[in-house]
């Protein structure tokens, strides 16, 4: 699939066709950074299997990373050619509709979590019912040179870990471990030496597999479905404006300007 993003099936099709799809984030250049094309692809591909869903769906990173973010030199390029506002607000509604997308699925979700991820990709961790950390992965609910972009996922945040530490995090802007992240309940397993992340998501889409799926999937549906995208819908439009907000500070560009050579270093 082009922008990036790779789509595969175990059987045939979707539906009685198909076992588990995987959604895989190639970006070797980018590091697997997260651009309004992948945004936006992400959007449109999970639209699409809502209407036609597999059995289960697990998300990863080519080469051992997960999504670790944004990608903060397309957001420098739109600063530096006018556009900034009209970037993040593209990039405010799709992070929005990838989440909605995710909870609307009538399928589990498994997120094979690995390497650094920073605040822009925490919608798809929190959007996922099973989440596997890698032993070196770590989570901060900030983007570097963005600050916090929240886009669908306080509500979730706030609900999952509660809203006194969920805003602790954010003032301290600090990285988890994935221990700290399963022991706050952001991550269902580490996996350790001789249990890597990919192995963990196997087993849990085999253990769904040899189960009811349909069954698994049409209480995900009840649980994390209508009630869940109306909370976190409600929420979007001020989670798009603290963005804004955050890149029209004079501060923005240097902030910018620095992190993107920080991460080519």
């Amino acid at each position: 699939m082009n922008s990036g993003i790779t789509l595969s099936r175990s059987g045939p099709g979707y539906g009685a066709g198909a076992l588990v799809a995987r959604l895989v984030i190639d970006r070797p250049q980018e590091r697997n950074r997260l651009g309004l094309a992948q945004i936006e692809a992400l959007a449109s591909i999970l639209g699409e299997m809502t209407r036609d869903p597999p059995a289960v769906l697990v998300l990863s990173g080519a080469g051992g990373r997960f999504p670790p973010g944004l990608d903060p030199a397309e957001a420098y390029d739109a600063m530096r050619g006018g556009q900034m506002a009209r970037w993040a607000a593209r990039m405010a509604d799709g992070l929005g509709a990838v989440l909605l997308g995710l909870l609307g699925l009538p399928c589990p979700v498994i997120a094979q979590v690995e390497g650094r991820c920073d605040g822009g990709v925490l919608g798809l961790i929190l959007g996922a019912d099973l989440v596997a950390f890698s032993g070196g992965a770590s989570l901060s609910p900030v983007e570097p040179g963005l600050g916090p972009v929240p886009c669908g996922w306080s509500t979730l945040l706030a609900e999952r870990i509660g809203a006194a530490r969920a805003a602790g995090w954010l003032a301290r802007a600090a990285a988890l471990s994935g221990h700290e992240a399963l022991g706050w309940g952001l991550a269902d397993a580490v996996a350790d030496t001789q249990h890597a992340p990919a192995a963990l998501a196997e087993a849990w889409a085999d253990a769904i597999m040899a189960r009811d799926a349909s069954g698994i999937g049409a209480m995900r549906t009840m649980l994390r479905g209508a009630v869940a995208r109306e909370r976190v819908a409600a929420g979007l439009a001020a989670e798009r404006q603290v963005l804004l907000d955050q890149l029209a500070r004079p501060e923005a560009e240097a902030l910018l300007e620095a992190a993107c050579a920080r991460l080519s270093s």
